[in-house]
């Protein structure tokens, strides 16, 4: 398993807090299609492109565990949210609906 390393002194929070961001619909949508077409090395790449900064540190991480949730879960209109923290598992993605 990858350890997605979030050290930057700016993105430091407590181990006990994540941090976490949720994509758009639209967003969410292109990274499962994207999954779908290409497997996992076309989510990294999109990664890069679409993760807020402080995400983009571990976009290869994010790209194995992205590509394994959402694989075989299409959003249904739901939006992909991804936690990460300073403990293990270090990247977790959920669908939650679009606020």
């Amino acid at each position: 398993m990858r350890v997605l390393l979030l050290v930057p002194a700016l993105v430091s929070p407590p181990a006990s807090e994540r941090l976490g961001h949720t994509f758009d619909r639209d967003t969410t949508q292109r990274i499962h299609d994207v999954v779908v077409a290409g497997g996992e090395p076309a989510p990294a790449a999109l990664c890069r492109r679409v993760a807020p900064g402080w995400l983009k540190l571990g976009c290869p991480t994010f790209a194995e565990v992205v590509a394994e949730y959402v694989a075989d879960r299409p959003p249904l209109g739901r939006c992909l949210r991804v936690d990460a923290r300073l403990e293990v598992p270090p990247l977790t993605a959920a669908y939650v609906e679009c606020a």
